[in-house]
């Protein structure tokens, strides 16, 4: 009884104060909303540009990449004066010009630009590729043309890359697994962006280009012993002119891919580099490869000591070597000598293939390696 009383005597006072105080109502919902865009909202609801994952609700982390720069727009950009620092370009091709990009390609190119956001990033095609050729190198482009694949002139290209610009260059079936910053630096070498070496120079004498080794084998001539499908270097190297040298000189190789223009002509270039018989007469490595190239068009010049004063490298004291880093960095899985562990072979119709349980069986984090390649063979 006492319950029906308290609950009558309730009625009857809401009833009275919607009768009698309608404004304090419409005052407290302009107060509510007024405070809508600031804690209320921050707190319960998303903005509206905020993706949300279709399978668990919740907003979806969005990371930096490294921004895009078009081939078009390096090619216009100038010749760079430090030829000791790494500029922070990743390079990266895909062809022809035009087509799609697989999906799995485009997930690992998206690894590569996220864990290196302040890298500039650039696609190169293969109609972008004969513009550079066109531009900069027009000794060679009767060859180039002449290759007999796409692949062959991508392989060609990416020498080019290293030798004009500098940067990191990487096939698109690599995965980046964490910044690459720290390889460098462990290594003594500058990174900085490509627009500050076009105008200044290096502060350093010692030019280090790098690749990475992938069999187990040390002969830099075996099976996959060193792929040309990572690459990194300050420009002006001389080391890139070898193989572009090489192919000139014996355009059909031994007739399949790798042997003439891929990773079956690095091994021999690689022990021609190290040799310690190069140079006749005192000329270094630069001047007998310019050289080379000038007796085919004279007065070509490009990172090339001008006759009639003494050699760069002794003037300024400028060196150069090739590092060759531990296949656990760069290639943590041998196509040459792990071809068996089927997870990792990320060919279009193995249906085995996962790129997590490869990662887990080669001990990525143990080593730590910086990139894996899987190594799809497309071409």
């Amino acid at each position: 009884m006492l319950s029906d009383t308290a609950t009558s005597k309730a009625s009857r006072l809401v009833s009275h104060t919607l009768r009698r105080k309608p404004l304090l109502f419409v005052l407290l919902g302009v107060a509510l909303i007024s405070l809508y865009p600031l804690g209320f909202r921050s707190r319960f609801l998303l903005p509206a540009s905020t993706p949300i994952s279709p399978s668990t609700t919740e907003p979806l982390t969005i990371l930096p990449a490294s921004p895009s720069v078009s081939a078009q727009d390096l090619l216009s950009r100038p010749i760079s004066t430090d030829r000791t620092s790494i500029p922070k370009i990743i390079h990266q091709t895909w062809f022809p010009a035009g087509s799609n990009m697989s999906e799995s390609a485009q997930t690992w190119v998206a690894t590569m630009r996220a864990q290196n956001p302040a890298w500039e990033y650039v696609l190169w095609d293969d109609e972008t590729d004969e513009l550079l050729v066109e531009k900069y190198l027009p000794w060679f482009l009767e060859t180039y043309r002449s290759l007999p694949k796409e692949i062959n002139r991508a392989d060609m290209a990416r020498n080019f890359y290293m030798y004009l610009f500098g940067g990191m260059y990487a096939d698109v079936d690599t995965e980046a697994l964490r910044p690459v910053d720290a390889l460098f630096a462990a290594h003594e070498v500058p990174l900085r962006s490509h627009l500050d070496i076009t105008s200044t120079s290096g502060t350093t004498r010692v030019q280090r280009a790098f690749m990475g080794r992938m069999a187990h084998t040390l002969d830099p001539e075996g099976l996959g012993a060193i792929p040309n499908g990572w690459m990194a270097s300050p420009p002006g190297h001389p080391f890139w002119l070898l193989p572009v040298l090489y192919v000139l000189e014996n355009p059909k190789g031994d007739g399949s891919v790798e042997g003439m223009t891929g990773p079956g002509i690095l091994g021999p270039l690689i022990k021609q580099y190290y040799s310690t018989t190069i140079g006749v007469g005192g000329d270094s490595l630069r001047r007998q490869l310019c050289t080379r190239i000038q007796s085919i068009q004279p007065g070509w010049d490009l990172f090339c000591p001008s006759a009639g004063y003494v050699e760069e490298e002794e003037s300024e004291n400028l060196s150069h070597s090739l590092v060759l880093l531990p296949r656990e960095q760069v290639y943590p899985f041998s196509w040459a000598d792990d071809g068996d562990i089927k997870v990792c072979l990320g060919q279009k119709h193995n249906e085995a293939f996962d790129a997590e349980k490869c990662k887990q069986r080669m001990g990525v984090d143990l080593w730590p390696s910086y990139f894996i390649t899987y190594c799809t063979h497309t071409w």
